[in-house]
């Protein structure tokens, strides 16, 4: 349908427009744990302990975050995706 339209492939060479988009939004869902990591190392209390853990659950949250992004990358296989028919879906969906 989307050859029959003259629409182009979409693989992964034709997608480098979307990389920066993906590293923008990783960089903002990384912020916050990163500043909770910074203010637990910053603080000044007693309690070593319960701020170790906190940057433990900070620095897990970012493992995890990274590793859904880039965790299946290398399995990713690139097809062709008809456009006007995705648009006209997710405006239904809407």
């Amino acid at each position: 349908m989307a050859a029959a339209r003259g629409l182009k492939p979409i693989g992964r060479q034709s997608e480098a427009f979307n990389h920066l988009d993906t590293v923008r939004a990783l960089c903002h869902d990384l912020r916050q744990p990163v500043a909770a990591i910074l203010l637990l190392a910053a603080a000044e209390s007693c309690d070593t302990r319960r701020r170790m853990d906190g940057i433990l659950d900070q620095a897990q949250w970012l493992a995890e975050m990274v590793e859904g992004v880039i965790g299946d990358a290398a399995d990713d296989v690139p097809r062709r995706v008809d456009v006007v028919d995705l648009a006209s879906r997710c405006v239904l969906r809407a």
